[in-house]
């Protein structure tokens, strides 16, 4: 009993290691033939969901640097496709997968340092990467790895969270009053504001702001001192703070305020 489980794991820890040299030499040209045919089509399903994901990009008006990653994914994908039918070893081609998985997955993960968030269709992106893995013909070894490596850049990740600023913002408001908010709000602000402070959330124009005069408004825009709108008084500053090259909040009320 003590030997079987050994023995179980020898031969599905690796799909490019065997027993024997005869063995693996026998093994060779179909094992080769699996990894080229999973490559190729791993990296076909990749290029569809990353078209999709493209689509869903334009529906949100997301950054068009979600477009433009998706653009450099789709060609590297294409480029295995063409790079699979010249390899003939099949370590190589499990390579080439990996390097495909990967930088996939620390693209997402820089685009995200990028955007200062994760927005949920990154996650959905990831998602999708796990989901690809089995068509190669990874062995229990091989196919671990990817799994990690995909992983590891996201849980290690020391991606900036506005979660910390707007909970800071919560006490500040009375119980029963909504999050006013101005600037240029988009749909990744308009999803985690409501979430995180539990509350409704009323978008003003900058005008408007001054007409209703409510106690407290939470202002986003791109970049502290070009455009993001200073409120004038009876408004004073209170909290504001830069995530990511694209992003910036500011915590603004009234110094009569109660």
């Amino acid at each position: 009993m003590k030997n079987i489980l050994p023995r179980f794991l020898r031969s599905v820890w690796s799909s490019t290691r065997y027993d024997s040299p005869e063995l693996t030499r026998f093994a060779r040209k179909k094992s080769v033939e699996e990894a080229r045919r999973g490559l190729v089509a791993m990296s076909v399903v990749i290029m569809g969901i990353l078209a999709v994901e493209a689509l869903f990009y334009i529906k949100f008006a997301l950054d068009p640097m979600y477009l433009y990653t998706s653009a450099i994914l789709v060609l590297l994908s294409l480029n295995m496709v063409f790079s699979a039918r010249a390899v003939d070893d099949p370590r190589a081609l499990h390579l080439l997968g990996v390097t495909l998985l990967v930088v996939s997955g620390s693209a997402f993960v820089l685009l995200a340092h990028y955007q200062g968030n994760f927005h949920p269709m990154l996650f959905a992106s990831v998602a999708m990467l796990f989901i690809v893995v089995p068509m190669m013909s990874w062995g229990l070894g091989e196919g671990l790895a990817v799994t990690l490596l995909i992983a590891f850049p996201h849980v290690g990740s020391s991606m900036k969270d506005m979660t910390p600023f707007l909970e800071q913002v919560r006490p500040r408001l009375a119980a029963d009053e909504p999050v006013y908010v101005t600037g240029r709000i988009d749909e990744t602000f308009r999803g985690i504001v409501p979430f995180v402070m539990d509350r409704k959330m009323v978008e003003l124009e900058h005008d408007e702001v001054y007409q209703r005069q409510p106690e407290c408004v939470l202002v986003q825009d791109k970049k502290a001192g070009e455009s993001a709108p200073q409120l004038e008084a009876p408004y004073e500053l209170l909290l504001d703070r830069q995530f990511g090259p694209g992003r910036y909040f500011a915590f603004w009320c009234r110094a009569d305020a109660s």
